[in-house]
């Protein structure tokens, strides 16, 4: 019985190994998806670090309130363009939006791909999201939809 139970134990302890030490995406290939062509299909971890996608959240979910100006002065764009996309997301009004794709381009920098829906629309639209960390904390420093 305990011979058992170690043959099933150490590659228990070994996978979860792996998901703990292994980075933020398990597994992502290149099968383009219906919608835009230029997503893939992504396995993320579930034992990633998710800060990242909490201030990407709390970005969006402000979008969605309509504080676009706010939330966008920060970034560095230009007027035209800012005017550009808080035109465009307080016409279309996204209701929900889901994580597709994760990039960590470095400890500090993180590329976060959303598919978005407006309310009563079945098909999304993509939209990056580039963060930066700065003093230890996270901030959106770039917003790049796809309308």
């Amino acid at each position: 019985m305990k011979r058992l139970l170690i043959i099933f134990a150490i590659p228990l302890v070994g996978a979860a190994a792996y998901l703990i030490f292994t980075g933020p995406v398990l597994y992502r290939s290149k099968i383009a998806d219906a919608c835009c062509g230029i997503t893939r299909f992504v396995l993320l971890n579930p034992f990633r670090d998710r800060s990242r996608e909490a201030v990407a959240e709390q970005f969006l979910g402000e979008m969605k309130q309509g504080h676009c100006n706010q939330v966008m002065a920060t970034m560095p764009l230009d007027d035209e363009r800012r005017r550009s996309i808080c035109g465009e997301e307080s016409r279309l009004r996204y209701a929900t939006w889901k994580l597709k794709d994760r990039e960590d381009q470095s400890v500090e920098q993180s590329k976060l791909f959303y598919l978005r829906w407006r309310t009563g629309e079945g098909i999304p639209s993509a939209a990056w999201i580039n963060l930066k960390a700065q003093n230890r904390k996270w901030q959106v420093m770039g917003f790049n939809p796809v309308y």
